[in-house]
């Protein structure tokens, strides 16, 4: 990976091309592989923030005790990856079970899945409904654009345009083996471990990418594979066609 002090490998979690694709088509051809009532349970959640005083700035930030409006899930059953992400993201049991390092990190309620076109699994996804969120980028040194923004009542900082690599924070110490970052929410962030019992037991859907090529406009270079790091065909195809030099991995 490029030169960062972080002793841990921290990955970025994504969905990788070849996934969303064959998601796009079932979605399009089938009508089917989506989230079926996202207004009650985005409802619902925003109402648990506002009671709690919170600004409802992000659908992972707390735990809830309960909730009456799950997720409903329509998928095809031929094609069910283990990670799926919609308006929210949603994982496979077993997936959940890798991810969730140590026991309890993260909060998982569970959800109605209907399966069509196929033979069901005999599971329903499991919605990731908070994850710990910590501060992981060092704004000094990526190329971003700097906001700040207010969160319940408090100033924090939020990445804006990005005109360059993104780069972690020397002091990171991941909290959990699933992690947000706390000044881009939408960044799903994983330590080495995690990825590399993820690929280990061949859960589908996923992917963990260099964080600082991760949102490039060329894709991803590199990428945890089983063995190590490796680069990524997607982003060597995208760079070459565009005539930039490919580093080794």
């Amino acid at each position: 990976m490029a030169d960062n002090t972080v002793q841990q490998p921290v990955w970025c979690v994504q969905t990788p091309i070849e996934a969303y694709d064959a998601e796009q088509a079932a979605r399009d051809k089938l009508h089917y592989n989506s989230l079926m009532n996202p207004a009650e349970y985005s409802r619902e959640r925003h109402e648990r923030f506002r009671a709690m005083g919170l600004t409802p700035s992000f659908p992972r930030g707390m735990r809830f005790d309960a909730f009456v409006n799950l997720p409903w899930l329509s998928m095809v059953a031929y094609n069910r990856p283990d990670f799926y992400a919609d308006v929210a993201d949603f994982v496979s049991p077993k997936l959940f079970a890798l991810l969730d390092q140590p026991p309890g990190s993260l909060q998982g309620l569970p959800t109605r899945t209907d399966w069509k076109h196929g033979e069901p699994p005999g599971w329903s996804y499991v919605w990731l409904s908070y994850i710990p969120t910590v501060p992981a980028m060092d704004l000094e040194r990526s190329k971003v654009e700097v906001l700040w923004k207010t969160q319940n009542g408090q100033p924090v900082q939020r990445i804006g345009n990005r005109e360059g690599p993104l780069v972690l924070r020397q002091d990171l110490v991941p909290p959990c083996g699933l992690f947000l970052a706390a000044e881009e929410p939408s960044t799903l962030l994983a330590t080495d471990a995690v990825a590399a019992a993820v690929l280990q037991a061949g859960c589908t859907g996923i992917e963990f990418v260099e964080v600082e090529t991760a949102y490039s406009r060329y894709g991803a270079l590199r990428r945890r594979g089983l063995n190590g790091v490796e680069l990524r065909p997607s982003g060597v195809e995208s760079r070459q066609k565009n005539r930039i030099p490919v580093p080794d991995a």
